[in-house]
């Protein structure tokens, strides 16, 4: 008797396994018809001008500029050209629609704006990665100073480099600023990145991890 119970129990489980096929399938159907739906959609929309609250504000200004001869003196030429670049950048317009697909975009802004909107979108990418690269060469010449200063422009326009957020938390653990290093957790969070796990777990060990006033930073 036992192997027909087992037949039968076999026979079921097939019908199982191809119900769930058949319903996945529906679902992927229905994906695939909504993707290519919304598509269509975003092409025929009507150039729509940003809103002026859509642009990065950035708090960089004249007063934040070092000259040739600082960066001459602390033996890191090379970064004055990086910090040329940076506050040209800063005067350039940018936006962050990383949480939107190409779609999105165009629903909300037409397809006519597309171009400009790629534009302004590097010139944020561009302007993140420079403050970040500055901040590193000013911690290796021993410059905490600004080089926070630029990791924290970094966090305020919404960064998300992960050595942004490590590099600024190793600087309020060495001046004992456990609630600075929360407030990082807190909007790490919120970062639509594939390393934001990653960066959690730096970040909690940066926090609860041993005084780092005499250990080096993690450029």
């Amino acid at each position: 008797m036992a192997f027909p119970i087992l037949f039968v129990w076999f026979i079921i489980g097939i019908f199982i396994f191809r119900h769930h096929l058949r319903k996945g399938s529906k679902k992927e159907d229905a994906a695939h018809d909504a993707f290519w739906k919304k598509e269509a959609s975003s092409l025929v929309v009507r150039k729509r001008n940003l809103d002026p609250n859509d642009y990065i504000k950035t708090s960089l200004s004249s007063q934040h500029i070092m000259d040739q001869a600082f960066f001459n003196k602390i033996q890191a030429p090379d970064l004055y050209r990086q910090q040329k670049y940076l506050f040209d950048l800063s005067q350039k317009p940018m936006v962050n629609f990383q949480t939107l697909d190409n779609a999105e975009v165009r629903l909300k802004f037409g397809t006519a704006t597309i171009t400009a909107i790629e534009a302004y979108e590097n010139n944020f990418i561009q302007y993140i990665k420079t403050l970040h690269i500055l901040a590193q060469g000013l911690m290796a010449a021993g410059q905490e100073d600004l080089a926070r200063l630029y990791l924290e422009e970094g966090i305020a326009v919404g960064s998300d480099i992960r050595g942004n957020y490590t590099l600024l938390a190793t600087i309020y653990k060495r001046h004992q600023q456990q609630d600075a290093i929360a407030n990082l957790c807190e909007i790490a969070k919120n970062l639509n990145s594939l390393t934001k796990t990653k960066l959690l777990n730096e970040l909690d060990e940066i926090k609860h991890g041993e005084d780092t006033n005499q250990k080096p930073l993690p450029y």
